[in-house]
């Protein structure tokens, strides 16, 4: 029974939002991994949706409702990982790619 009474509609409503915002932290992820799917994807493409995630979930964070040590969680999460695959990863191709990449240039 998930509406049980004012408690039940509380926990409902709870549950909705928690599961909003799991949804608006995830979904830049998932949509940037499904581009990088696509048979034309290039050590490029990797670096452009990585600035793009980042953006995004800036964005989501500053106008979350998230808890200030959710937030700083996820972004030590998202730091970590810029770390592990862009500064100590094993070259820098993807950010050459990027900045060689033609159809990059402004």
């Amino acid at each position: 029974m998930l509406y049980n009474g004012k408690n039940g509609a509380t926990a409902g409503l709870l549950f909705e939002m928690a599961l909003s915002q799991f949804i608006d932290i995830g979904y830049p992820i998932a949509c940037a991994i499904e581009c990088l799917e696509a048979a034309a994807a290039n050590p490029a493409d990797v670096y452009l949706y990585w600035l793009a995630i980042v953006a995004r979930m800036k964005e989501v964070l500053d106008t979350s409702h998230l808890p200030d040590g959710v937030r700083g969680e996820i972004r030590g999460i998202i730091n970590a990982r810029w770390r592990e695959f862009f500064v100590e990863g094993p070259t820098n191709v993807h950010l050459t790619a990027f900045y060689l990449n033609p159809s990059k240039r402004a």
